[in-house]
């Protein structure tokens, strides 16, 4: 879906919770609504987070490096790999020693590739403007509970907007194509 549309289809769930609420009242139109902007707030800012760090991430790939992968990825097979293995012991005679220096190299590499995953994962959660809105949607609520605004139901039908209405571009997206 283009931007456009999307901020289309979301208006029209909006419009669509406001009128299911507003029939119940005007503290349950308030809840939904304050609910909903908190987590378009949180959505904006992940989706901002999470863009700056994968901009981040392939500007430090050389352009050299990525069409070099493309093309390997392409026609790399895993029975080709075992195959040369197994004629390069036969060939050169390499002994036990070598072999297990060499699995754990590939040991050593696969573990701080899973460091750095990780490392991705905290950083992408710890981003101060996604802390920000997370603690606007707990301010929101406890000033709604404090002036005894609060109603679960209608607050909850707020957060719930932003998945749903994913889901449900998602599936109107693939039934396009």
């Amino acid at each position: 879906m283009k931007y456009k549309n999307l901020a289309l289809f979301y208006a029209s769930l909006d419009a669509a919770l406001i009128a299911v609420c507003s029939y119940f009242g005007a503290i349950y139109v308030l809840n939904s609504q304050v609910a909903l902007t908190c987590s378009c707030v949180i959505l904006f800012a992940s989706f901002n987070g999470y863009k700056k760090r994968v901009a981040s991430k392939a500007s430090e790939i050389p352009s050299s490096e990525v069409d070099l992968n493309d093309e390997k990825d392409e026609f790399w097979d895993a029975s080709d790999c075992c195959e040369n293995n197994s004629n390069l012991k036969s060939d050169s005679n390499l002994n036990d020693e070598t072999t297990d220096v060499s699995n754990l190299k590939t040991k050593k590499i696969a573990d701080a590739d899973k460091i750095s995953v990780s490392k991705f994962e905290i950083l992408s959660a710890l981003k101060p403007m996604r802390l920000l809105a997370y603690a606007l949607l707990i301010i929101a609520f406890f000033a709604l509970e404090r002036r005894e605004l609060f109603e679960p139901f209608s607050f909850l039908s707020g957060v719930a907007v932003m998945p749903v209405g994913a889901l449900l571009a998602g599936v109107f997206q693939n039934a396009k194509l």
